[in-house]
């Protein structure tokens, strides 16, 4: 038998997921023939978010050989190969690739493995028979064509609850891998100067840093990355509050090692899963949308044929300049020869940086696969009225001013609509962020040209004008469950009619409403007396 090479391992779930194994793998009983004889087995399928192998999207990206399955497994069992592409006609057409019984490791070759968008395997064994996995993977007879190590960059501000968890996280896998010690590391940007130099490891690196945001803590780490560690060449950059499953990291240097010369300056990058729904998808690619982007899939469960779906991104994607392409900087990968042909990020604090970025690489190919992910609090959850009404307007403007050839009436419909949005719903302290972005936005590129580090605390002091108020856990319970009401079109044509309010029979007032501070719809503020705004993040 040859030689064959890992591109993916299979993984199983950690303690942390034991509430979404559905992610890893599913379970089933049933009777089978097993070795001749019909038995009660119990089946685990691996047709899942992080163990189905896309076998044409990689074989489309890379340069790969035969495609086989590696099986390192003690006791005996049957495995079952089956290929599955998208039919307009029939949702999902399956294929049986290999059914055999086996015993102990087996090494088997996927016949016509590249034709299927998405190969996963079932392992049966009698429920008597106690199996022992010990390594499964999906493997090629050809080896890497590069040899590529990876720094993985992250900035923080004060986040220690996430970043040591992710540090202990990191530190336990390369201990389990040791193979991997001088192929991955860890630079931590701390531009809040809290973490201690302790912390420093052989794999481990962190740098001081003045508050420049995550554009300014990105760049410091790349800078440092190229300066002192010149035998790095992919570096990933990756937010610092998410919750990491370091597998991730090694299937995209793995991934990379085999890319095709035309495609081995692309990016790299991992979805976004939910935090706190850990089984369900948000984003892995945004397209622009105006001025501005919006989510190329959007949030989904992760069955199969949703899994399918969402590593489809036809190739033209990435060429047309109507919907320029853009990948967050939650987990976002790129060969160091990137940044020295077109620089660093954008100094632009927070807020438009990786679009500005993914921008100006126009036409780069953005790799999406499943299995490469971290975990995230959805926007919702993470409301700050200083990067809503400040950093997401002044920035627009800027990334729009390169890229985006005659989008000032655009620009001027979005200023008109945010200005009579934030007066009418109320919220003075965005309004003055508001006009203060506007009032920087004139300065040109000036305003970037500022001490960061001043210019946010002078931003936060506006922003922390709004004053909120402890309130009843019934009412945050409440709260959790808000679902936007109906559009009424007396109530709104009243409100009209009355100038917008002003004349109206204060006995027509509702008395009160809630709504949630990322951007209430302002048809709850019409005609109502309070309006009780609630940020659950200020918990």
């Amino acid at each position: 038998m040859k030689s064959v090479y890992e591109i993916a391992r299979i993984v199983m779930p950690t303690a942390s997921f034991s509430s979404y194994t559905n992610l890893f793998l599913n379970t089933n009983t049933q009777q089978i023939e097993i070795e001749g004889k019909l038995q009660s087995v119990t089946e685990l399928r691996f047709d899942t978010w992080m163990n189905l192998f896309a076998a044409k999207k990689y074989n489309h990206y890379c340069d790969l050989g035969n495609i086989y399955l590696k099986l390192n497994i003690k006791g005996k069992y049957k495995i079952l190969v089956t290929g599955c592409n998208r039919s307009a006609a029939f949702d999902i057409i399956k294929t049986t690739l290999v059914e055999k019984d086996c015993s102990d490791s087996e090494t088997i070759l996927i016949p016509n493995a590249t034709t299927y968008e998405g190969i996963y395997f079932s392992v049966f064994s009698a429920q008597n028979n106690q199996l022992e996995i010990q390594k499964i993977a999906w493997c090629t007879d050809k080896q890497p064509i590069r040899d590529n190590k990876l720094a993985i960059v992250t900035c923080t501000f004060k986040r220690e609850d996430y970043i040591l968890k992710n540090i202990e996280i990191f530190n336990e896998f390369i201990q389990q891998n040791s193979e991997l010690k001088d192929k991955i590391q860890l630079v931590i940007v701390d531009n809040g100067k809290t973490l201690s130099p302790d912390l420093n490891t052989s794999n481990i690196t962190i740098y001081p840093n003045m508050n420049a945001g995550g554009a300014g803590g990105f760049a410091r780490g790349l800078m440092g990355v190229m300066k002192n560690q010149p035998d790095i060449s992919r570096i990933l950059f990756m937010d610092d509050d998410v919750e990491i499953f370091p597998e991730s990291f090694y299937r995209t240097l793995l991934l990379s090692n085999y890319l095709q010369d035309e495609y081995k300056g692309a990016f790299i990058n991992g979805a976004m899963m939910d935090l706190y729904r850990k089984d369900v998808f948000f984003e892995n690619l945004a397209i622009q949308d105006k001025l501005w982007v919006r989510a190329y899939h959007g949030e989904q469960q992760l069955e199969l044929q949703n899994i399918l779906n969402i590593n489809d991104i036809p190739s033209d994607t990435f060429t047309d300049e109507n919907a320029k392409t853009d990948t967050a900087w939650w987990y976002h990968c790129f060969s160091v020869n990137t940044a020295k042909e077109k620089g660093l990020p954008s100094p632009v604090f927070f807020r438009g940086d990786d679009v500005e970025w993914s921008w100006r690489h126009f036409g780069n190919h953005h790799i999406s696969l499943n299995g490469i992910c971290v975990w995230h609090a959805p926007f919702i959850w993470r409301v700050s009225k200083a990067a809503d009404y400040y950093y997401l307007p002044r920035n627009m403007f800027f990334v729009n001013t390169l890229y985006t050839p005659h989008f000032e009436k655009r620009y001027q419909k979005y200023f008109k609509e945010k200005f009579i949005y934030l007066l009418q719903t109320y919220d003075y302290t965005s309004m003055d962020l508001f006009i203060r972005a506007m009032k920087d936005i004139l300065k040109g590129s000036d305003a970037l040209r500022e001490n960061p580090e001043k210019q946010f605390q002078e931003i936060n002091k506006i922003a922390k004008q709004a004053e909120y108020i402890d309130c009843p856990r019934h009412e945050i319970e409440n709260a959790k469950y808000f679902k936007v009401p109906k559009k009424k079109k007396g109530q709104k044509l009243l409100y009209k009619l009355t100038q917008y309010g002003l004349y109206c029979p204060k006995k027509l007032f509702k008395k009160s409403r809630i709504a949630l501070d990322w951007y209430p719809p302002k048809e709850i503020f019409m005609l109502t007396k309070k309006v009780h705004v609630y940020n659950l993040l200020k918990m």
